[in-house]
């Protein structure tokens, strides 16, 4: 789309020197030359800003779509984690016990590891809504994420 942008707008200045060329050839005509030569620009101009209007929110539906991604496998992974620790039965002897903590001290390992990608998740869903993302849906969505992260990382 960038590319038929700049050949759109190599055609526009094309336009603008033809236009000068027939305002000196066509003087009487000047009037009229004159009001298409405003009317190409201003449709050029429309045009410029439509396309960065849209880019803009491509950018930003980009990065909702990041976050949802991201947000998505933090909470598929918080998920697995639980049932692993919901699997695990209560030690009935001591080598069982020991067991036990050692899986416990593994588990808490993984999850002090993916600590910075909780925060990192967190603070994007956060910065997506101080800088007033367009979609209502964010908002909603990422106090919801929120809420889980922080409450299924309090449960573990």
């Amino acid at each position: 789309m960038v590319r038929d942008l700049v050949i759109i707008e190599e055609s526009v200045k094309q336009l603008e020197s033809d236009s000068a060329i027939l305002l000196e050839n066509h003087y009487k005509y000047s009037d009229i030359i004159l009001e298409t030569q405003a009317d190409l620009i201003s449709c050029w101009e429309c045009l410029r800003q439509n396309s960065d209007q849209r880019g803009l929110a491509l950018s930003e539906s980009q990065k909702f779509q990041r976050f949802l991604r991201d947000s998505s496998d933090i909470l598929s992974w918080i998920a697995d984690m639980q049932q692993l620790i919901e699997g695990d039965s209560e030690p009935s002897t001591l080598p069982d016990a020991t067991s036990l903590l050692e899986r416990i001290l593994e588990y808490e390992g993984e999850f002090t590891a993916r600590n910075a990608s909780f925060l990192d998740t967190i603070a994007f869903g956060n910065s997506l809504i101080t800088s007033h993302h367009s979609e209502t849906l964010l908002t909603n969505s990422i106090n919801l994420n929120t809420k889980n992260f922080t409450s299924k990382r309090k449960m573990v």
